[in-house]
């Protein structure tokens, strides 16, 4: 991910994120699941490059942000979330929808990585399949070491396996 070019130019992440926040709590209550989870994912990917983005300086890992899932609040819908509460209290609660983990990208070295484009309600199925086999087929995902006779799968299998 080129960080720094977005960081050089993102007037247009901002006017989406602007657009986020304006989205009347009543309006998103209105659309479907698949619309709704659809908006939900692009909110969390977007306002995880906006937390990278806005450091001083560009950090080696995401973890070294102070907070970035916990603490730092985002509008969406005209209410305050932090990515944590995006992905657990509201997508994880709201959607039984176990993909979602191939689909919602925190930047971490064991998570997917971020496709290049968004999550749209017309095609929500098929890019949530997609995600799930290109994570799965690549190190980030799975990795089998026939040598060693070992296999390696994503720290999110060991947080989220119950899903």
């Amino acid at each position: 991910m080129d960080y720094a070019g977005l960081e050089a130019n993102r007037e247009q992440l901002d006017r989406f994120h602007r657009s986020i926040g304006k989205v009347a709590l009543e309006v998103y209550l209105g659309w479907s699941d698949t619309d709704k989870l659809a908006f939900l994912i692009n909110a969390y990917n977007s306002f995880t490059l906006q937390s990278i983005i806005d450091q001083q300086s560009l950090k080696q890992s995401i973890r070294e942000i102070s907070g970035v899932w916990q603490r730092r609040k985002f509008e969406i819908a005209q209410s305050q979330k932090t990515l944590d509460n995006i992905e657990h209290d509201t997508i994880s609660q709201d959607f039984n929808e176990p993909r979602i983990h191939a689909a919602v990208v925190c930047a971490a070295i064991s998570c997917p990585i971020l496709r290049n484009e968004p999550s749209s309600p017309e095609k929500l199925e098929a890019q949530l399949e997609d995600r799930v086999i290109k994570w799965l087929a690549s190190p980030q995902g799975f990795k089998l070491d026939r040598q060693e006779n070992r296999v390696f799968l994503s720290a999110i299998f060991k947080c989220y396996g119950k899903d």
